[in-house]
């Protein structure tokens, strides 16, 4: 059992005139030696296929390397190789990077598009013929024995064609994994939004090579660079690099491009010894207008050294800002002027400067009884409190150790006791990136932080939310959530099967909405708001059959199939490049807490956070209780039977109970290349009225 890897650089692209790259075989090169290296990938030569298409002016890597040509037949071929290996399990990683051109399908609506990687025997004539759907790749990697999938794309995702086109999946289908006890976890990171493109520069000191900017962020961050490691003193390679801490650094490195990705869970990446990284300069300073400028102000900076019986301490006088050499890592700093003095931790990765607030007395401090005490080690010990507060009140809050463990985890809120030290609040936003501050436990007294939930993405370019007038609970909600909220107060008394809302120009006539048991129009109602254009359709209840099933939309030559549940109503936000779907049982949406609660679970299960999401489930029906911080002991999690069928499949898609995420989990290969990334609900476009997806066998709950 090994970890395994496919690598592809393309440059050469003879049928495309003037379309010949000159970066994409040395970033895949760099990315292959990142994978063989012992302090990187760790993978096996004999276990990592290598396939390269080079152009004139690009790289020209030894022949001796190269397993293949960069065709799509070639990658296919590969991929079944793959799927197919029944010597790797659960334990084993398979890491896929491709580099080259890439494309959206259909400029026309691009919100119905799907990311193409285009090989080196593409033509203009035809598109599907050399193209590979990033859809049907990720789908044909889960039908694997391998525990992790880590897929990495570096291409364009813009619409480069005047004419859609359709892909045609990925070769023939595989035999289905037989006695996997298992789903493969994964991690996909893309170089760019929809709609924009992947750039690269010239390289300092080589003249003429050219190399992506998404690659380079990203074998930087791999290598350690800046934040994208942590350290972790329980380690004996404290230095470590996670996916988490990867996508964020990548993020942050190239935010020009914005890429996004999503990931299920988190996991290791590269460890490096302590004393591996150079010093960083971290650059004190506090408010004048707190004494920063008094005389006799002092700061203190301090770090954690396992190895040191003592920690180490650099001390030195204003006036600031005072500027300290430190090794990169957590830095407790300590600003004292008089009787004022104040207290400020950082996470020091790279050279960073740090605001102190200082206040008359000291930071205020709630003290705990002295007789507070926590188990640490199997040893009673004072114990210190913290209290953690988000704006969002669907937002999962968690405090973690430095190790990465999570030791206190709430939603909007959570409260507890534990032994004093440095640990990491952390705040896991609705697309399920997530948000750290350092936080500072001291024996018996409370530490208080608020962390601010990232504002929420509205695709619906025409409907500003600020000229709505939304419960405070639906202020991060979702597009769908707020457009099923609207419709809903629209509808008066009457119960809805469907809400659809759009912006921008209204598909041509009426809309055709098609069940199994019924095809019939509905009125498309437009709106206009400050000229400001935007569209909707309802469709009641009582107007379709009761039974689950699916609705087909025709919308603007295209169709979208999305899940008919019972008792729920179904909304779908068809923005400007990107589809929002959710599903609410029709007792949520009398409840906006409820309603933003239901979502929220939906939207971190399709980003993959699948305890996130059981945590706000749990929330949404009944409170857990706070006895943790009152009596030092994590309280026990509450096991409920969540009432209507959207509640209850979520509910089975993120517990032991059932595998996979919703309904988009039954979905096989073959359906997968038509079925669009809006889950956890399955999602098909273009798919004709008579043949309903056969999903296959539906949890009871969901049928």
């Amino acid at each position: 059992m090994a970890d395994h890897a496919l690598v592809v650089g393309c440059d050469a692209y003879p049928q495309l005139p003037g379309g010949d790259l000159r970066g994409a075989v040395a970033d895949a090169l760099a990315v292959r030696d990142w994978l063989l290296s012992r302090d990187g990938g760790g993978v096996e030569k004999s276990c990592l296929t290598f396939l390269a298409s080079c152009g004139a002016a690009g790289a020209q890597p030894d022949p001796s390397i190269v397993d293949a040509a960069a065709t799509r037949p070639n990658f296919v071929r590969a991929v079944r190789d793959l799927v197919a290996r029944t010597d790797v399990g659960e334990g084993d990683r398979l890491y896929v990077y491709l580099a080259g051109h890439g494309c959206r399908t259909d400029p026309q609506n691009p919100v119905l598009a799907q990311d193409a990687f285009a090989f080196t025997d593409f033509t203009t004539d035809d598109p599907p013929a050399a193209c590979g759907g990033v859809p049907d790749v990720v789908a044909r990697l889960r039908q694997s024995r391998f525990g992790v999938v880590a897929v990495l794309l570096d291409a364009c995702r813009n619409f480069p064609f005047s004419q859609p086109f359709r892909l045609g999946g990925l070769g023939l289908d595989p035999e289905p994994p037989r006695n996997r006890p298992y789903e493969p976890r994964l991690f996909l990171l893309q170089s760019t939004l929809p709609g924009l493109v992947s750039e690269g520069h010239p390289v300092p000191g080589a003249p003429g090579v050219i190399r992506g900017d998404f690659t380079q962020a990203l074998l930087e961050g791999l290598a350690g660079a800046g934040a994208a490691k942590s350290y972790d003193e329980k380690r004996d390679r404290p230095y470590v690099v996670t996916w988490s801490t990867l996508a964020s650094f990548v993020e942050a490195a190239v935010p020009q491009q914005q890429p996004r990705g999503v990931a299920e869970g988190d996991i290791l990446l590269a460890t490096f010894p302590d004393g591996y990284f150079d010093p960083v300069t971290l650059t004190v300073q506090v408010d004048p207008r707190q004494l920063g400028q008094a005389d006799g102000l002092q700061i203190r900076v301090r770090h954690t050294d396992p190895s040191a019986p003592v920690d180490p301490e650099l001390v030195k006088g204003g006036p600031v800002p005072v500027e300290f050499t430190v090794p990169p890592r957590r830095q407790q700093i300590v600003a004292v002027a008089g009787d004022t003095w104040g207290r400020r931790a950082c996470d020091a990765y790279a050279d960073a400067q740090v605001l102190v607030p200082m206040n008359p007395g000291g930071p205020p401090r709630i003290a705990l009884p002295p007789d507070a005490v926590v188990v640490r080690d199997g040893k009673r010990t004072p114990a210190g409190a913290i209290t953690v507060r988000a704006d969002d009140p669907a937002a999962v809050v968690q405090v973690r150790d430095l190790s990465g463990s999570t030791v206190l985890s709430g939603v909007a809120s959570l409260s507890g006791r534990l032994a004093p030290g440095s640990y990491t609040a952390v705040l896991i936003g609705s697309d399920g990136r997530q948000s750290r501050e350092p936080a500072e436990v001291e024996p018996l007294a409370e530490s208080r932080l608020t962390l601010a939930a990232p504002a929420p993405s509205c695709h619906i370019s025409g409907l500003r939310r600020e000229r709505l007038t939304l419960p405070e609970a639906l202020q991060w909600a979702s597009d769908a959530a707020v457009t099923a909220w609207i419709a809903r107060l629209s509808a008066g008394s009457a119960r809805l099967a469907l809400a659809v809302c759009g912006t921008g120009e209204r598909p041509a006539g009426d809309a055709l909405l098609h069940t199994r048991a019924i095809s019939e129009n509905v009125r498309l109602q437009q709106f206009t708001s400050e000229n400001e254009t935007w569209w909707g359709v309802m469709v009641d209840d009582s107007a379709v059959p009761a039974e689950p099933g699916w609705f087909t939309i025709d919308l603007h030559g295209h169709t979208l199939t999305v899940p008919r549940v019972a008792s729920a109503c179904t909304a779908v936000v068809v923005g400007t490049g990107e589809l929002a779907v959710a599903v609410f049982d029709h007792a949520a949406l009398t409840s906006p807490r409820s309603l933003a609660f239901l979502d929220r679970s939906q939207s971190l299960l399709r980003a993959g956070e699948r305890k996130a999401a059981e945590a706000v489930l749990e929330e949404q029906r009944e409170p857990l209780a706070r006895s943790a911080f009152a009596t030092g002991r994590t309280a026990a999690r509450p096991r409920w039977q969540p009432s209507g069928l959207v509640a209850t499949t979520m509910w089975d898609a993120v517990s032991d109970s059932a595998p996979g995420h919703g309904l988009a989990a039954f979905t096989g290969p073959a359906d997968a290349a038509s079925m669009l990334p809006a889950g956890p609900w399955a999602v098909f476009v273009d798919r004709a009225a008579s043949e309903p997806p056969p999903i296959g066998v539906l949890p009871e709950t969901a049928v």
